[in-house]
């Protein structure tokens, strides 16, 4: 293999790791560090969150079409430095530094898909964009081991500076990274390629943000499971995606309709068991069930872009892409929220499975475009 695409393949990898397993922190241990350290309530800890989440779709949405090289590099540095000052932030500083690293956050992700998706010869590219979600992947699975292994030697707010290291070594790997300035952010809106590939992620989202919130507390409630057990729960399913993206990293999908295809099939199946399921081993088995689409999605959403969207085009549109992917989350996690206390949990499972099969209708109507 070319030693260039080598080269490139370890920069996706090592910098893309680094930066989600350091975003990790801030989701999981940000509300800890609010609650516990800085004596904020619940609607507190919620409010700060939503702060991150919003800046980061500012940052994909919006600021992410005025992208360089040097923007790139000046984010990961700004990001770098937020974490660092998350571990002194008092209880009104943190409102600005979460805002700040949730911004430079949003600029950075799309950039790392773009540079993912340069290459001319379809294969690489899209072999290449099978690795930026394999990275993601990893970075899920090593964030978490890596700040259990800090945390009780740092503390709260010791995690974050040690995290803070992590994105200045993604600096150097970065900075040949070929960016070119996006097109007019009208042009591509209604592009149909952009649809298919919100439509492709929006497929799952739905069920991925139900599980990340609420899947264990379901486990505990239905099952009566211990903590280990929704722990294996988890590890199953990010097993079950990760493997999927290696396969998908060595094997590129040709037709972005078979997938999608097999990706819908998966979900709607996964959340059929689920909602009839009656013993713990029946939602592990589900759990897995849906790693694989989860494993899917990513990757071929990133793919449709490349396919259809002309370079000079695709920085803005994996920007919005980004973007809606962050906003359907946090929206899906908030209404779900919502949902549970008028609909219990199976009444909003039924739920998210009609949307799911309805925006399924929809997009198999469109995501031939992408194969023509």
């Amino acid at each position: 293999m070319d030693r260039r695409i080598v080269l490139l393949a370890l920069t996706i990898v090592i910098s893309t790791l680094l930066i989600r397993a350091s975003s990790n922190v801030i989701s999981t241990t940000l509300p800890i560090l609010a609650r516990y350290s800085l004596g904020f309530s619940s609607l507190g800890v919620g409010a700060l969150s939503a702060v991150f989440t919003v800046t980061t779709f500012v940052g994909s949405a919006f600021l992410v079409r005025y992208s360089s090289r040097p923007v790139l590099l000046s984010s990961i540095l700004l990001y770098s430095l937020s974490l660092a000052l998350l571990s002194k932030v008092s209880s009104s500083s943190v409102w600005i530094v979460t805002g700040t690293s949730g911004g430079a956050l949003g600029l950075i992700m799309p950039n790392l898909i773009t540079i993912s998706g340069k290459e001319e010869e379809r294969r690489t590219r899209e072999r290449l964009l099978n690795v930026y979600a394999l990275s993601l992947s990893i970075g899920l699975v090593v964030g978490p081991l890596l700040e259990a292994k800090l945390l009780p030697v740092l503390g709260v707010r010791g995690v974050f500076l040690g995290f803070a290291l992590a994105p200045l070594v993604a600096l150097p790997l970065l900075s040949e990274a070929r960016i070119s300035p996006s097109s007019s952010r009208t042009r591509i809106v209604g592009n149909p390629a952009l649809t298919v590939a919100i439509l492709n992620i929006a497929s799952y989202e739905l069920i991925f943000s139900f599980l990340l919130t609420f899947g264990g507390i379901y486990m505990k409630e239905r099952f009566g499971s211990t903590l280990s057990e929704v722990e294996v729960g988890f590890s199953l399913f990010f097993l079950a995606s990760l493997l999927t993206r290696l396969i998908m990293s060595i094997y590129p999908v040709e037709r972005v309709k078979r997938g999608v295809t097999l990706s819908l099939c998966l979900t709607v199946t996964g959340i059929v068991i689920m909602i009839l399921s009656r013993s713990l081993v029946e939602f592990l088995v589900t759990l897995a069930i849906l790693g694989v689409p989860h494993g899917i999605t990513m990757p071929l959403s990133t793919v449709a872009i490349t396919r259809r969207v002309p370079p000079e085009m695709r920085g803005i549109a994996n920007g919005i892409f980004f973007a809606s992917l962050t906003m359907m989350g946090s929206a899906t996690s908030f209404v779900s929220g919502i949902g549970i206390t008028f609909l219990g949990f199976r009444g909003v499972l039924l739920a998210i499975l009609a949307l799911v099969m309805a925006i399924g209708v929809i997009l198999m109507r469109k995501v031939g475009i992408v194969d023509e």
